[in-house]
């Protein structure tokens, strides 16, 4: 894992952001929606941990879940406000523990291509397990470390 590096995507970047998912063929996204498809519920809670412009979520979104989420970078979260999620989007650094939510304040929790950037993760995921209710999923991703 790379020390605590994150990307603060600006202007073009974040315009340019899904469709470079596209691009890369990543598909993360959607196999972590089906891999937690059959846990989840419509109405229920989404906290979307690095939601940039919520690509991440839109699944969710789709499958009717409340998705909320947060992200250090404001030209990220400017592309999450066209997907109508009816949960809050604020800025926030991942590194701002404790998170401004109350303990088991949603059902489920996501971060895509987001922990991979930080050497200890011990703060994020004390933070997860504080503010998801019981028996919700943490879903997430990390990628190979590249040489």
């Amino acid at each position: 894992m790379e020390s605590d590096k994150t990307h603060d995507y600006r202007g073009e970047d974040a315009i340019q952001y899904e469709s470079q998912a596209a691009e890369t063929d990543w598909h993360g996204h959607e196999i972590l929606f089906g891999l937690m498809y059959e846990f989840i519920k419509p109405d229920e809670t989404l906290l979307d941990i690095g939601i940039g412009t919520g690509l991440s979520s839109l699944l969710f979104h789709k499958a009717g879940l409340q998705v909320s989420g947060f992200d250090n970078s404001a030209e990220m979260l400017e592309g999450c406000k066209s997907k109508g999620f009816s949960g809050e989007t604020i800025k926030l650094n991942l590194r701002d523990a404790p998170f401004p939510y109350q303990t088991d304040s949603f059902d489920h929790i996501i971060s895509l291509a987001v922990l991979n950037f930080f050497a200890d993760l011990e703060p994020v995921f004390k933070e997860a397990a504080r503010i998801i209710k019981s028996k919700g999923i943490f879903g997430f991703t990390v990628e190979e470390k590249k040489s």
